[in-house]
């Protein structure tokens, strides 16, 4: 096994990926040609697209994969011989796929039910092997009021640069004539998207949910998604997060940036994971202005005899008070707990348990943290406490330990930068780009579960085809 300091070379990258019984089940899964049906015999096996598709990442270009299966090739066909010995329908024949052949497959997989059926396979079998890593092990440390890290998930979108970065419709115009020559070669699925930090990127952006362990290559890719419309991540990751939540039964939380806003706590408060990320500010730190965080009502309880007014202000929850100058100030409580329970639909609903101060009689508090109905329809305004009110929210112990996890997610899609041929997608459309980020996710995992059972002494593959 390569060291951290040597690195992994092209070779045991590949052989990590052939090992993985993932790669083999989601072949076996993949629609075939029935006989009799229009068009040619297919000349190879599906589960060479995935191979393909893993190796694009290895060696950044389909055509630098195809000059390298020149030389790989045989090692490839006898793991697929020795996997499937009764089985000659799925070896692969001695000539390696060309470039050409892997565009034409890719018509076939980027279609939405097709490549819809790859993920939920790859995301099912992804969270199989993250339990087995110890990541969102149920039955791993940590508690709701004070989550794990090995039971955090961390997610992040990423804008990739369109093959093309003219945008669609740019006409070639004779400077002279003026007349339209024809028009320029653009990604017709390129959208401007806004970045961290306000910063404007023309392209397809993608989400990707993950969790690691803190080994090397400890990362684990549990779910992707593609975001093609403008200020749709957020909305994205919660689908993704609610996709992959039922398959991670240990995972405590989800550790975003601020793209969240309360409709997406409260959905993620409802599948049953817990959002530590930033809130949105009442005004963003500029740098001539420091940040101004926002407050917003969330109710109002009967402390020893008196209405006492409940706030979220920057995430948390507070007491609204007036200082000896008559200025009304908010006096953030002491979390003591968090809690969730079950509701009759399948959804839960959460509670945090809060000290009050000495001056309102130094009682515990507990207060409801998901937006609820009866909030939405309070009159004259509505109240979203699942926008102000954050169970961990920054200035909490556990906020400033777990939400330093988060840029592992920037490295995630650092290393996805580093696949790409001068940082250039591999494909035209969100649809194609979709199935490029499935190869280098299954590679991705691959490896980290490799090298996983590899330290355990055990093989990086599993004998048997889950």
């Amino acid at each position: 096994m390569a060291s951290e300091e040597d690195g992994l070379n092209a070779t045991e990258k590949l052989e990590l990926l052939l090992a993985n019984e993932l790669l083999w089940s989601m072949g076996e899964r993949m629609p075939m040609k029935e006989p009799g049906t229009p068009g040619a015999p297919r000349q190879y096996p599906e589960w060479v697209w995935l191979v393909f598709s893993g190796c694009v990442s290895i060696e950044r270009s389909a055509r630098k994969v195809a000059a390298a299966f020149r030389t790989c090739w045989p090692t490839v066909v006898a793991v697929a011989r020795q996997r499937y010995p009764d089985r000659p329908d799925l070896w692969a024949p001695a000539s390696p796929p060309r470039r050409h052949h892997w565009q034409y497959a890719k018509l076939r997989l980027k279609q939405a039910e097709t490549l819809q059926a790859l993920i939920t396979d790859f995301e099912t079998g992804s969270a199989r092997q993250a339990v087995e890593m110890g990541i969102a092990d149920p039955n791993g440390g940590g508690s709701l009021t004070h989550p794990h890290p090995l039971r955090c998930l961390t997610g992040d979108g990423k804008v990739i640069t369109p093959l093309y970065l003219a945008k669609p419709n740019t006409a070639i115009i004779n400077k002279e004539t003026g007349e339209i020559l024809g028009y320029k070669k653009a990604d017709p699925t390129a959208e401007l998207h806004i970045e961290g930090g306000g910063n404007p990127a023309y392209g397809n952006k993608v989400v990707m949910i993950s969790g690691r362990t803190p080994d090397w290559h400890g990362r684990m890719i549990l779910g992707l998604g593609s975001c093609p419309k403008l200020g749709g991540e957020a909305k994205v990751a919660v689908e993704i997060t609610e996709r992959i939540l039922p398959m991670l039964p240990g995972a405590q939380a989800l550790i975003y940036d601020g793209a969240p806003r309360g409709k997406h706590v409260r959905r993620l408060l409802q599948a049953g994971i817990l959002l530590i990320s930033p809130p949105t500010a009442d005004q963003a730190e500029t740098p001539d202005t420091p940040r101004v965080e926002k407050s917003g009502f969330i109710e109002t309880r009967n402390i020893n005899g008196s209405q006492v007014a409940l706030y979220g202000k920057g995430g948390r929850i507070c007491l609204a008070d007036f200082d000896a100058e008559g200025d009304e100030v908010f006096v953030p409580l002491q979390r003591l707990q968090i809690k969730q329970a079950r509701n009759p639909d399948g959804t839960y609903r959460w509670h945090g348990r809060y000290r009050l101060p000495d001056s309102h009689g130094g009682a515990d508090l507990w207060v409801r943290a998901d937006t609820t109905e009866a909030d939405l329809a309070r009159k004259p305004k509505p109240v979203n406490r699942s926008e102000n009110f954050r169970l961990i929210p920054p200035g909490d112990p556990d906020y400033d330990e777990l939400y330093a996890i988060r840029p592992d997610s920037e490295a995630n899609n650092r290393q996805l930068e580093d696949t790409l041929w001068i940082n250039r997608a591999h494909s035209i459309g969100d649809e194609a780009q979709l199935l490029d980020l499935l190869g280098y996710a299954l590679l991705f995992n691959s490896i980290a579960i490799g090298l996983h059972r590899l330290r355990a002494g055990e093989p990086p593959g599993l004998a048997e085809v889950a």
